[in-house]
């Protein structure tokens, strides 16, 4: 063995030594494996780690003792490359075996990178050498050895030397990624522990502060509740008593005041806890529409006076008469009852209260400003929490469950307004509510297509309509079945979003209804609600169904809206009716064939599948009740067979159908959405459809 490898295995023992006794950082170890296995070898040594997917090779370390050539070589450490392009790597990591690569610096080959050809004239290199790094039948990664003009080229000895230092180098980077991924994973238990523990700790503060807040409620309702009962029970059973009359008329008028009074008061707090639940659980329903603001201040201004002529508290409020607010009138004046009622309980004895209001921007604020004990800073931001009063600092609790601001911020919010309250303790307070106000709408949305969102939820609608506004149209809502109807027939939309849960009537029953109305059976329907298979229905192709007997006028508008009829001006259209009864086979031809349709007829199911089979036709008119082959098989067979899939189909039948025979068939919808689709360009993208067929304005955006 030349003297020179002598040296060389003397130094690598040495460097073994170092690196296995390194610690156990990796980043430091691999900087100890390249630095020592260079000064061992006199080579330029890298670092190359295979990633854990196995995909990617990255050059993490490299040492020469050279500036020079560091300055040259080492740019390359920490730049990643995939290992199917990394040329010889691929063999020496995936087989496993050193590739040694000779190198002529004057007879370089013509497919290296110039910084390479360069780096290798400059240098004089001659050879370079990769040592695959395997530590427990797992290829950590490799070393890449240049050797440079002076030292000897690569021999089988080396080769074997830095084989077995490569071996334990990886069984060191191999113990140091163990322990860092043991760390790691020891970190992130400790900071599940940590986060869980603050959870729980979370968790059982809030449940603290839930069952504070509830035993608050229950004390704060059952001495609510207790003081109109008892002034009932006790005047009423006064009245009862005296059976000799001696009460005379006057007392016996004011006891009855002081009943209804307490009667009147139990239905307020009844009717709060009930408010505030709905708000909560989405079941409000509101009834907006133009409301003169005046007249809804002078209303709750003559309820409250009362209130305030037994304190001298003084009463001013008229807001300038042009003013009107988009709301639902009883809301509107339960939301200001609450503030004034409030104002006047926490104003002492011959104070001021008054009512103001002004248009900003797009918005009407209605302020309610008191002269009253004011609120600390700290408690202001409690003000609007459920079941929670403010200690005013007095001696004399206040009447009140604490209710009362919250539901109106509920309100407020439900309207897509809001509420907030400047105060100074001493110097009374200012509670701001504002609300839309008409015309805030840009005047162009006038000119977006109008989509009609039958929706009693009113979040669900909100998201639907941020996504129907981005999407180019304007929406109006309808909160319940029967409104539906309504709008429906006043607003002509060019759509209807239904949602099929819906209070007193629900969304099945309003598609029957739309349907049999002119005014309203050619406005295209998309169900959008919680439908396990929303595609089934257009899978199915059910287009629409009739309850026989049938309306001549209705089938040919709704021939009309899917272009059949105009079809029939061009070229022959046929239809095949599917019917087991002749009388109405003989009753649908003869309402078609005059306006210009050849009518097929199969007296059943199966000869219904074999003459769509034989004779395409455009359209099919499906029975549903038939003995042997009924409708719902005709539907399946037909969108099993290629050559029929694509045929529309429009039911016709007397079947009551159940909920599973209206999912399948979809009747009189057009297609079926998930509410998660909401976001998705399928929904936009069907009611961009539905306006270029039914004529409307051309959508915008984006």
């Amino acid at each position: 063995m030349p003297e020179v490898n002598e040296r060389r295995l003397a130094s690598i023992t040495a460097a073994t030594d170092a690196f296995n006794d390194a610690v156990p950082d990796i980043d430091a170890l691999i900087g100890v494996v390249a630095e020592h296995i260079s000064r061992a070898s006199g080579d330029f040594c890298s670092v190359v780690l295979l990633s854990p997917d196995g995909r990617q090779i990255e050059p993490v370390a490299a040492y020469h003792p050279d500036p020079g050539i560091m300055a040259d070589a080492g740019h390359f450490v920490g730049i990643a490359m995939d290992l199917e392009a990394a040329g010889p790597w691929k063999t020496v990591l995936g087989d496993r075996r050193p590739v040694v690569i000779p190198i002529d610096p004057d007879h370089l080959p013509p497919n290296l990178a110039p910084h390479q050809a360069a780096h290798i004239k400059k240098w004089r290199m001659r050879g370079t050498a990769m040592i695959p790094m395997v530590a427990q039948d797992r290829v950590v990664g490799g070393l890449n050895l240049n050797r440079y003009e002076g030292s000897e080229p690569f021999t089988e000895h080396d080769i074997e030397l830095l084989e077995s230092l490569a071996s334990r180098a990886a069984r060191a980077i191999a113990t140091a990624q163990l322990l860092r991924n043991q760390r790691l994973l020891a970190s992130e238990l400790e900071a599940k522990v940590i986060e869980r523990t603050e959870g729980m700790r979370r968790a059982q503060a809030e449940a603290e502060l839930a069952s504070q807040a509830k035993s608050r409620f229950l004390a704060n309702m059952s001495h609510e509740l207790r003081t109109p009962l008892n002034a009932i029970l006790g005047f009423s059973e006064l009245l009862l008593d005296d059976t000799k009359g001696r009460i005379d008329e006057a007392t016996r008028h004011r006891f009855l005041g002081q009943i209804h009074a307490g009667g009147e008061h139990l239905l307020q707090l009844i009717n709060d806890v009930l408010d505030l639940s709905k708000v909560e659980a989405g079941q409000m329903v509101l009834h907006q529409q133009h409301v003169v603001l005046v007249d809804a201040v002078r209303e709750v201004l003559s309820t409250v006076e009362p209130l305030a002529r037994a304190k001298a508290i003084t009463l001013a409020g008229e807001p300038d008469p042009a003013l009107d607010v988009v709301a639902d009138p009883g809301k509107l004046k339960q939301m200001l009852l609450n503030l004034l009622s409030n104002a006047i309980k926490f104003t002492p004895d011959g104070g001021r209260v008054s009512v103001e209001a002004r248009r900003v921007d797009s918005s009407i604020e209605i302020s309610v400003i008191d002269t009253g004990i004011g609120i600390a800073a700290v408690d202001i931001a409690r003000l609007f929490t459920e079941f929670q009063q403010i200690d005013p600092g007095s001696a004399r609790r206040q009447e009140g469950t604490g209710l009362g601001l919250a539901l109106t911020r509920h309100l407020a919010r439900l309207h897509g307004g809001d509420i907030s309250v400047e105060s100074e303790p001493g110097r009374g307070s200012t509670f701001t509510l504002r609300l839309h106000a008409p015309g805030s709408e840009a005047a162009a949305d006038a000119d977006r297509p109008l989509i009609l969102v039958v929706e009693d939820n009113p979040a669900a609608a909100e998201i639907l309509g941020r996504h129907l506004l981005r999407g180019g149209f304007r929406m109006r809502v309808a909160h319940t079945g029967a409104e539906a109807l309504t709008m429906a027939t006043e607003l002509k939309p060019v759509a209807v979003t239904l949602d099929i849960l819906l209070p007193e009537i629900d969304g099945w029953e309003v598609l029957a209804r739309l349907k049999e109305v002119e005014a309203t059976r050619n406005i295209p329907v998309v169900v959008v609600s919680v439908v396990d298979n929303p595609a089934l229905g257009r899978a199915l192709g059910a287009i629409d169904y009739f309850v026989k007997p049938v309306d001549g006028k209705a089938l040919l508008s709704r021939l009309d809206k899917y272009a059949f009829t105009s079809r029939v001006k061009r070229e022959p259209v046929r239809v095949l009716a599917v019917d087991d009864e002749a009388a109405n086979l003989e009753l649908v031809e003869a309402q078609l064939t005059p306006a210009g349709f050849e009518v097929l007829k199969a007296n059943g199911g199966q000869e219904g599948i074999d003459m769509a089979r034989s004779q395409h036709p455009s359209l099919i008119l499906l029975d549903l009740m038939m003995p042997g082959v009924n409708g719902f098989d005709v539907v399946e067979a037909l969108r099993a067979d290629d050559t029929t899939r694509l045929i529309p189909i429009m039911v016709l039948t007397a079947k009551v159908l159940t909920e599973s025979d209206k999912r399948t068939l979809n009747g009189h919808v057009a297609g079926i959405f998930k509410r998660d689709s909401y976001a998705g360009a399928e929904l936009i993208g069907w009611l961009r459809g539905i306006v270029s067929k039914t004529g409307a304005q051309a959508v915008s955006g984006p």
